[in-house]
Parts: structure tokens; C-alpha cells; sequence
């Protein structure tokens, strides 16, 4: 995907959710936390979507990854009160203190599967952008990722996707991706 589709998926996914777009997107050869690497990062200070290269190569990941960055912008506004949609408020005092840089649980360096990084992808925080993307996913592509066979975070991840989905109007969420999409080749 280019840029361009990339701000207007974003621009749709805020409409989902509720929150304003995001400021900025900005796409690096790499991303590296505490020497393992990502496909994408969300920055509160700058409120800026990072994404690799090699992560908007093809369509699918594109979405996915986009969609859970974006998800990390919504739970910021969520924790800063200032997003109109106040029904995730009750997970604002638990995101927010997974957020906190003392108390997130990084991925360990060389760890790349979901196994292995069990203790950062059980965080509330990472299994509401997990459950989000997902959704997108079904939506644009009619189908669920794959990656989360046989984990251990799968009953987590699909608990938290039906409390997410039961909130979005899926029709409507919809409609919101097919308007702003340019390209629909995608859908």
C-alpha cells in the first residue's frame, strides 16, 4: 500500500473508533525495540504511526498492522479522555498502566513468534490491538488471520474481539472502509 492509502484507511479506522486521525504516518526500512524487531510502532509523544517497508509490501499486512496501530492511538485518546466513545473507559486505569514505559512488558530480543512473547502479548493493551485488527481483517478481507492458531492468547484475543464487535456497527464499519478506500481492490 502507499502512503496515501495507508492515511485513508487510518482516517477510516478513526472514524470507527471515534478518536481523530492520527498526525502523522511515516514509513522506515526498519523498527527495532529493545533489539527485536516490528512491523509497526505507535508514538503517543508525536502521535505518529511507524510502519515498515517490508509491512505495507502487500495488502494484508498493511491492514493488520496499520489496524493495530491505530488501535494503540485509540487507547491513548481512551486514557487521555479524549475520545468521544466512553465505553472502553473501564479498561482506561488498566491501559494506562500497561502504557506506562516502567510497566510495559517488551517483547525480549530475538523473540518473533507469539509463543515466545507471551508475556507482552498478554497484556490487555497488545490483546485489544490484536482483537481490533482482527476485526478489520474479517471486514476488508473475509477472513481471520491465522496467526493465532494454537496460541495460548487465542481465547483472550477472541474474547476481547466479540466485546469489540458486539460495540462496532460491522455494517457500518464497512460502508466507513469502502468510502474512504480509493482502491478497492482491497475489500
Amino acid at each position: 500500500m502507499d502512503l496515501k492509502e495507508l492515511i485513508n484507511l487510518e482516517k477510516a479506522l478513526s472514524l470507527i473508533m471515534s478518536k481523530p486521525p492520527v498526525t502523522k504516518i511515516s514509513i522506515l526500512e526498519k523498527i527495532e525495540i529493545r533489539g527485536t524487531e516490528s512491523a509497526g510502532l505507535y508514538d503517543s509523544k508525536t502521535d505518529t504511526i511507524y510502519l515498515t517497508k517490508e509491512s505495507i509490501n502487500d495488502r494484508f499486512h498493511s491492514v493488520i498492522s496499520l489496524a493495530h496501530e491505530s488501535r494503540h492511538s485509540y487507547q491513548h485518546s481512551v486514557i487521555k479522555r479524549k475520545n468521544k466513545n466512553k465505553s472502553d473507559y473501564s479498561l482506561r486505569e488498566i491501559w494506562e498502566k500497561e502504557s506506562n514505559p516502567k510497566n510495559y512488558k517488551y517483547p525480549e530480543k530475538n523473540q518473533k513468534t507469539i509463543e515466545e512473547t507471551l508475556e507482552y502479548s498478554c497484556q490487555n493493551i497488545e490483546i485489544d490491538a490484536i482483537a481490533f485488527s482482527l476485526i478489520i481483517a474479517e471486514i476488508i478481507f473475509k477472513k481471520i488471520p491465522g496467526f493465532l492458531e494454537k496460541s495460548k492468547i487465542d481465547s483472550k484475543v477472541y474474547e476481547r474481539r466479540e466485546k469489540i464487535a458486539k460495540k462496532l456497527n460491522i455494517k457500518a464499519a464497512y460502508r466507513i472502509l469502502n468510502k474512504f478506500s480509493e482502491t478497492k481492490s482491497y475489500f
